[in-house]
Order: C-alpha cells, then structure tokens, then sequence
C-alpha cells in the first residue's frame, strides 16, 4: 500500500467535520469527517481554502467544495484493530498495522 502525503489537519467546529487542512504545495485541502473517515480534494485555490476557514457553516462550504472539486477518501481501517486512520501509515490505536484505504466501487457494485 503507498503511503499517502498527509495534510496537517487542525480540529474545528462543526456538525459535519471534525478536522480541516489545506497544503498549498500540491494544492489539496483535506478533512476529517464525523465518524474518522478522511477525504482530500484536488486542484483548491489558496482563497478557497481560506474562504472554508472563514464559512459560517462548514457543511454547507463543504458540500460547496464536492461540487467543484474531485475528491476521494484517503483513509480506512486498521486490519487489526478497525480503528480508521490514514492510508499506508500505522495504526495510532494499536500499532500492529498500516491502515488499508477501500477500493472505490463503481455505481451499480
């Protein structure tokens, strides 16, 4: 499994998203879901990342940022202990793996 590039998250408030980060050299912002999951999306401007710092609701900006921007989960399960967690790097629960990211299904699957 490759490891993935992670992006510094800080912690937020919100109903929908418990951590948000941006990294202005490959131009991802990334975000923690409610739940662990972790998704990171392509091609976002620096003004955009800002204007999600600054959103009143986050859901809704973000929900905003599905639409214009591909995204994709970064994050999965622990095969050892479940516990979801970046992609390639070892598991901060229990240590004993690397976290496996899914294999996206195609719709109809």
């Amino acid at each position: 499994m490759e490891k993935v590039r992670a992006i510094k998250l800080m912690p937020v408030t919100s109903t929908a998203a418990e951590e948000f980060g941006y990294d202005a050299e490959t131009q991802r912002f990334g975000v923690k879901m409610k739940g662990g999951r972790i998704y990171y999306y392509a091609s976002v401007a620096v003004r955009e990342a800002m204007a999600m710092e600054a959103a009143e609701s986050i859901g809704r900006a973000l929900n905003a940022l599905r639409k214009e921007h591909s995204g994709m989960r970064v994050s999965g399960p622990c095969p050892k202990c479940g516990a979801e967690g970046l992609g390639g790097h070892t598991c901060a629960e229990c240590g004993c793996a690397e976290h496996v990211v899914p294999e996206r299904k195609e719709a109809g699957q």
